[in-house]
């Protein structure tokens, strides 16, 4: 028993590697530039809004209501060295494929997030569950 103990607290330890990505995969993002209103959080509606600041990063912001006037948190994603980066270096992209950009926390046991493009003037971000 103690050494199936110790083998979970090194898996739930290990941390996640970034994916490798080249500017083209960033530019790939484009599709989050605007302001969205976001659904199918418990608390109720959410507001946030992306726009590249320069050709390797991106601002997002969050907004208490609609009137997208009072921001109530922001973080950049960023392409430096060939990945893709958020929330200061903490999450980062570790996977894209046909269901999205795929991207976690590089320590801790979130289970990330996935942006994916629906159409032209819509997309999803799938926050936990899943296999990121």
């Amino acid at each position: 028993m103690p050494n199936s103990l110790f083998a979970l607290l090194v898996v739930l330890a290990q941390a996640v590697a970034p994916a490798k990505a080249t500017l083209s995969e960033f530019h790939g993002l484009r599709f989050l530039e605007g302001s969205w209103k976001g659904s199918g959080y418990a608390p109720g509606p959410f507001y946030e809004s992306y726009r590249f600041v320069n050709d390797s990063t991106i601002e997002m912001a969050a907004w208490t209501d609609s009137t997208f006037l009072k921001k109530s948190d922001s973080t950049l994603y960023v392409f430096r060295n060939g990945e893709i980066r958020s929330r200061g270096g903490e999450a980062a992209l570790v996977r894209i494929d046909s269901l999205g950009y795929h991207f976690r926390r590089l320590t801790g046991q979130s289970a990330g997030w996935v942006f994916r493009r629906i159409s032209p003037d819509r997309w999803t971000a799938t926050l936990g569950g899943g296999r990121t």
